[in-house]
């Protein structure tokens, strides 16, 4: 289990790493200070800026996820997430715009709060949320390297 400053490292160098790929592509990325609210990264091209949100995951296996809060259910067409995952060697990147993660977010996690818990109990509200998780199946493939998507 990583301890909390490496947790910390790890979301750090998915920020860097999208930056990297996004000035790669001939963006102009510019990463936000620690804890701005909306945006991870700031990127512009000639006649468009939009915000980018970074989630990063270091775990895959059998059911590759990301956390996220309930902050993440909003919709706004200029934000954008861009899920990383570092288990391997290069980087996997999949681009989902928040018109599409905040509604699947607010649908799966009212499905979570119809059923019922382990132990036949209800569900408590928490701001912690999945993408993706059992409620609703998401074919990743479909934003992987979609960076075209934000412009």
């Amino acid at each position: 289990m990583l301890e909390e400053a490496d947790k910390r490292l790890v979301g750090a160098a998915g920020v860097h790493y999208v930056a990297a790929e996004l000035l790669r592509r001939g963006y102009l990325a510019l990463p936000t200070t620690r804890n701005t609210k909306g945006a991870d990264i700031v990127v512009c091209n000639e006649s468009k800026t939009v915000k980018v949100q970074v989630k990063t995951t270091h775990k895959g296996g059998a059911r590759l996820g990301w956390i996220l809060g309930d902050a993440d259910e909003q919709c706004d067409p200029d934000v954008f997430y861009v899920l990383v995952n570092l288990r391997q060697s290069k980087p996997d990147y999949y681009v989902v715009p928040s018109t599409t993660l905040g509604p699947y977010l607010q649908r799966t996690h009212s499905k979570w709060m119809r059923t019922l818990g382990k132990r036949g109990q209800p569900h408590r509200h928490s701001g912690v949320r999945r993408f993706p998780n059992e409620y609703e199946e998401v074919d990743l493939k479909q934003f992987e390297e979609k960076w075209d998507i934000m412009f």
